[in-house]
């Protein structure tokens, strides 16, 4: 309904905080009268000297910021930071992310600093928070007269790669849009369809992801917000946020093998909202597989609870820790430490066997539970209940949906397929060594420039993948302890 377009044009100062660059960046290009504040985007980065030029002009400002870029942002502006109306885009992708992203959460923070007045939050999908700050939010709910009619072929299947292979070779004309969160999987698909049919291949993904995705990298939509080629793939910075002004076959892929690739029911929904083209979809089939076992949980209210209680008392053992410390400084280092094991056992478990963070540091450096974590974690469980067996995600879609068809299909995995499948993973891991070779590389120019600190190591983890990702993060904990070429040797080994 054009919500942060309102905002835009609304007059007074504003600050739109946005889940990812693409979205921020895009609505930027839209309206040239604002700024868009984040890392660097098509070659342009925006410096702290633009943005204050830009607040020295006339007229009312229009910040549009990467939620990563709040922090810098506000920092520019300083006291005056009440002057303007702060509004969070898509607010759900936050609890979504803040897993991979931790310093999402701080945008909450930054929120709460705000005059009730002066702040707001928008989706489509709007979730529970465990934060008790956010409970007492004045909500307002905003219902369709008409609610949009979906018609939904639902297809559960052992071997997702021949579902979708089928599924694309139906549509042999019109143009197709095919959301799966993972490029590995994508690059599976599109290597078993034919010469020809690889030519009209695009895969939609993050910048983060050029690599990976290849000479089938499309860095953006075409022209007037249409698809870039007839067979689109998009990873999930596709999945909120962007308009689509075309007709395609939209095919939703929820894939239970990893965790970031698994669908909730309303990203499904944010999936197909992102047409904005009247009967643009021409037909939507949403293709599934299942777990087959389930970790039976007591109701979502009870481990709420429970989860904020067990935060609570690791946050208490941390405060002990500091007021057993006062007055001797002899102990800093110990309790340092100490304090550091405590934090990194206050995890949970969930049915994928991700370990969640309970706890965080907020913008204040103080310890506290974190709410983002805790609402993921619940999200998350009550999502591996829906995929245990074929059945169950077809009863919870068909209170939302109408299913015009349903199959369950079993395909054997071909030698073809798993060679292909094989040398994609090789690729993948091949290109996973080279980042991180990058990254020690760029380690030891930092070092020998006299510029290896927090801030230049955080900034540069912000950009990298999961496993080059984990590696920077490790570096972090320990650069400080251990002379770099052996930390280095180490880690790499």
């Amino acid at each position: 309904i054009g919500a942060t377009t309102l905002e835009i044009n609304s007059k007074r100062n504003s600050i739109i905080v946005f889940p990812t660059k693409a979205l921020a960046y895009g609505k930027h290009s839209k309206h040239p009268n604002t700024l868009y504040v984040g890392s660097e985007i098509k070659g342009e980065k925006v410096t702290n000297q633009q943005i204050e030029e830009y607040l020295a002009k006339d007229g009312y400002k229009k910040l549009l910021v990467v939620a990563d870029s709040l922090g810098r942002l506000l920092g520019i502006i300083g006291k005056n930071y009440k002057d303007y109306f702060l509004m969070i885009d898509e607010v759900d992708v936050l609890q979504t992310d803040n897993n991979f992203r931790p310093q999402l959460e701080n945008v909450i923070d930054y929120y709460l600093m705000f005059p009730s007045k002066n702040r707001c939050m928008v989706t489509a999908t709007m979730k529970e928070f465990s934060n008790p700050h956010l409970k007492t939010e004045c909500r307002f709910p905003i219902t369709w007269q008409y609610n949009t009619h979906r018609n939904i072929d639902l297809l559960h299947t052992d071997n997702i790669t021949q579902a979708v292979i089928e599924k694309i070779i139906s549509h042999p004309t019109e143009k197709i849009f095919i959301a799966y969160n993972s490029i590995l999987q994508i690059r599976n698909i599109i290597a078993s369809l034919d010469e020809e049919t690889r030519k009209e291949c695009a895969i939609l993904c993050s910048e983060a992801s050029i690599k990976e995705a290849g000479e089938y990298f499309a860095p953006k939509l075409g022209d007037n917000d249409t698809l870039p080629a007839r067979i689109n793939f998009a990873t999930c910075c596709y999945f909120t946020g962007i308009d689509i002004e075309d007709s395609y076959h939209l095919i939703t892929v929820s894939d239970v093998r990893r965790s970031h690739s698994m669908l909730t029911l309303d990203r499904m929904t944010q999936i197909h909202g992102r047409c904005r083209k009247v009967n643009g979809i021409l037909s939507e089939t949403i293709i599934y597989n299942t777990l087959g076992y389930v970790s039976i949980m007591e109701s979502m209210d009870s481990y709420t609870v429970t989860l904020l209680n067990k935060a609570k008392k690791v946050l208490k053992v941390i405060e002990s820790a500091d007021n057993i410390m006062q007055g001797d400084h002899t102990l800093t280092d110990l309790f340092a430490m100490v304090k550091e094991a405590i934090r990194e056992k206050a995890q949970e478990r969930i049915a994928g066997n991700e370990l969640i963070n309970l706890t965080r540091k907020d913008i204040y450096g103080k310890d506290v539970p974190a709410y983002l974590n805790i609402d993921y974690i619940i999200e998350r469980t009550e999502l591996y209940a829906s995929y245990f067996m074929p059945e169950t995600l077809k009863e919870v879609l068909s209170k939302q949906v109408k299913i015009i068809s349903y199959k369950s299909l079993k395909y054997d995995v071909s030698p073809e397929q798993s060679s292909i499948e094989k040398a994609n993973k090789d690729a993948q891991n091949k290109l996973t060594d080279s980042n991180i070779q990058d990254a020690i590389k760029y380690i030891k120019t930092l070092s020998t420039t006299g510029q290896l600190n927090d801030n230049t190591l955080y900034s540069y983890t912000r950009h990298c993948r999961s496993k080059t990702k984990i590696f920077l993060e490790r570096f972090i904990k320990l650069y400080r302890y251990v002379d770099l070429d052996s930390l280095l040797h180490q880690l790499w080994e």
